[in-house]
């Protein structure tokens, strides 16, 4: 695994930030997402996290049901390197989420390059 990266989107990109917690992956990016486990995050690689601030279903401050990006980050860097994407959009539209894969890359075009440049 060590030579390895794990990327998920949404519950896809909680599912790799506790993978990555268990097993030695040269990387972790979480799209729409944010570390909601009972462990301590103890990671030691790099973790990209890319989110949208206007976000609806993962909001950037937290909610009830998930823990903030903000806190996610903090915690994240005390044992990783960490880089953040936040995507700040005026696009307001309510039926427009700031979540999906589509939505995230169609804010931001350079999204995959972004990616790739950060696996590198």
């Amino acid at each position: 695994y060590s030579d390895g990266f794990v990327i998920g989107v949404s519950q896809g990109a909680m599912m790799a930030l506790r993978l990555a917690n268990r097993l030695p992956f040269n990387c972790v990016v979480s799209v729409s997402g944010t570390y909601n486990a009972p462990e301590a995050f103890t990671y030691s690689g790099k973790v990209l996290m890319v989110n949208s601030l206007q976000d609806r279903v993962i909001p950037y401050a937290g909610n009830v049901n998930n823990s903030s990006v903000v806190d996610t980050v903090i915690e994240a860097k005390k044992t990783a390197t960490v880089q953040e994407i936040k995507i700040d959009s005026q696009y307001r539209n309510n039926a427009f989420y700031h979540h999906t894969w589509g939505e995230i890359e169609a804010l931001r075009p350079s999204l995959k390059q972004d990616i790739i440049n950060f696996i590198k």
